[in-house]
């Protein structure tokens, strides 16, 4: 039987973060690092010293919906996106999945490395996530912990929509049929009635 945990968007389960830039002052539209949507996981009734948080239970991914209201073309942003942590535990061994030079989306100082969140999506897709050795990560061919879909790019902020909305679940669930993409028995999202259906 498989169990999700669920993550509170409304509650400071997750945030989507752009770096603490105001967004208003920006140029319209204009894509660049510091107007990435980037995520941090965190609980605003825990100190950031506890241990209580998602990758502390062994769970290193989540899945993201994502889409926007009142612009001009389409609305989705994000499909059942798998959002990743990448980390060590005490002993430097690899937790979670091993990011590279291209994950560039950055996060608030309390919880990063190297000024990157710990937390990413972007070539997190199955067929851009290319790990292979032997420090403990997951690898390219783990596919129960891969994305349902093929490539996972960077999306940014839309100055031109009214609303930017995010829907989550933890952990992510991955399709076990084939094709491409691999979307059998995976999570799927209603935008008209904002529910979740997940398989058996």
């Amino acid at each position: 039987m498989k169990k999700s945990i669920f993550l509170a968007v409304a509650a400071v389960a997750m945030t989507a973060c752009s770096n603490d830039v105001d967004l208003g002052m920006k140029d319209a539209n204009k894509q660049t690092a510091d107007n990435a949507i980037g995520f941090e996981v965190r609980n605003s009734n825990m100190s950031r010293a506890e241990t209580h948080s998602l990758e502390a239970t062994g769970h290193y991914n989540f899945g993201v919906f994502a889409y926007k209201t009142g612009a001009t073309g389409i609305p989705t942003i994000m499909e059942n996106y798998l959002v990743g942590f990448s980390g060590t535990d005490s002993g430097s061994h690899g937790l979670g999945y091993k990011f590279g030079d291209d994950q560039t989306t950055k996060g608030d100082d309390g919880s990063t490395t190297n000024g990157q969140s710990m937390w990413q999506y972007e070539k997190l897709g199955y067929e851009d996530y290319t790990y292979t050795e032997s420090e403990g990560y997951y690898k390219q061919s783990d596919t129960e912990y891969m994305s349902n879909f093929q490539n996972q790019f960077l999306r940014y902020w839309d100055y031109s929509a009214s609303w930017t909305k995010f829907y989550a679940y933890a952990p992510y669930i991955h399709g076990t049929g084939a094709g491409d993409p691999l979307t059998t028995n995976a999570v799927d999202f209603n935008y008209g009635t904002h529910t979740m259906t997940f398989p058996d």
